[in-house]
């Protein structure tokens, strides 16, 4: 995932009502001189606040080693071990509009089982309602519609794999992505400060057999999955052009996957599927380390894990990730 509502409004416009007027009768001040120059990678989880023309490929090895409860205890179980190596290319169409894909890969090992199947991809189609400007609080601005594309493994899954070979929802998502940044100088460094929300609306699943929501032998119908909320803060900050320290800080929630229709069919004779999954919430962070080369490039590494839950997945990983600027 990388992995992404008018709740960015309210951050927005005190940005705007804030920022420093200047005036074109006076002079500017000559351009102070800058201790290094600024290179940043940007973080992991972040969206981008501009557009750009680039490609960053990253891969990412992960343990889900349990399940957040309804009580928001961890309840763990035999550790599913993931390899998702993925990529990311980004479009600069105009100096305004831009255009970002992501897709990729899960492989899942669990006992002596094992599944590898494409991941849901997305689209991002951005606007830049604003750009960074010096000396003020206007930050950049980027207003996208962010569409998640079924192209995961979501049903006719095989019962005997206890679910490693899910990689999908099997529905579409789209919705109001709004991305944030702003950068901050010191008298020796640098921080850039990224905040996004997005809001994502489902459209139904076709689900068949073992599924995603749950299902059985001759289950057959759809379902409307609920609805995403995901809000990310994240910060860089340079110790030098080339070393960067960063953080994520991410918040999922969905809601209900509940309105099924059609049959629903049997986990065993006489036993009813179920077809449906409840809300959930999702606290992680991802502390990471950067590395830049140029201005054109830089490595990103580090590690993602969940601290907190509610019907969700408990997991921890580490990253890699490549960014290259043309």
């Amino acid at each position: 995932m990388r992995p992404t509502n008018l709740i960015g409004l309210l951050t927005f416009i005190p940005a705007v009502l804030c920022a420093r007027i200047s005036s074109s009768a006076i002079p500017p001040p000559p351009e102070e001189k800058l201790p290094y120059e600024i290179w940043f990678t940007g973080t992991y989880l972040s969206a981008t606040s501009i557009n750009i023309n680039a490609v960053e490929p990253f891969i990412t090895f992960l343990a889900f080693y349990g399940n957040y409860q309804s009580d928001w205890k961890v309840k763990s179980h035999e550790t599913t071990w993931s390899i998702n190596p993925a990529i990311q290319i980004m479009f600069k169409l105009t100096d305004r509009l831009g255009i970002n894909f992501t897709g990729g890969f899960l492989s899942n090992f669990r006992g002596n089982k094992k599944a590898t199947h494409i991941t849901d991809s997305s689209i991002t189609l951005g606007y830049e309602v604003l750009k960074d400007q010096k000396d003020s609080w206007v930050p950049n601005f980027r207003l996208s519609l962010d569409v998640l594309i079924p192209t995961g493994h979501y049903k006719r899954l095989d019962p005997k794999k206890h679910g490693i070979d899910i990689t999908g929802g099997g529905a579409y998502f789209f919705g109001p992505l709004l991305a944030f940044s702003k950068t901050f100088r010191f008298p020796c460094h640098f921080m850039n400060l990224y905040w996004s929300f997005a809001y994502l609306f489902p459209i139904n699943a076709y689900v068949k057999g073992v599924n995603t929501y749950g299902g059985g032998m001759g289950t057959r119908g759809k379902i409307r999955p609920g609805q995403a909320l995901q809000a990310i803060l994240s910060a860089e900050y340079s110790l030098t052009n080339h070393w960067v320290l960063a953080l994520d800080l991410q918040l999922l929630h969905q809601t209900s996957s509940s309105r099924f229709h059609g049959r629903r069919g049997f986990m065993a004779p006489g036993v009813p599927a179920r077809v449906g999954l409840p809300s959930s919430v999702n606290f992680s962070i991802a502390p990471q380390i950067e590395y830049n080369f140029n201005a054109k490039s830089g490595v990103l590494f580090g590690s993602w894990c969940s601290v907190a839950g509610r019907n969700s997945r408990a997991f921890a990983s580490i990253f890699f990730a490549y960014l290259y600027v043309f």
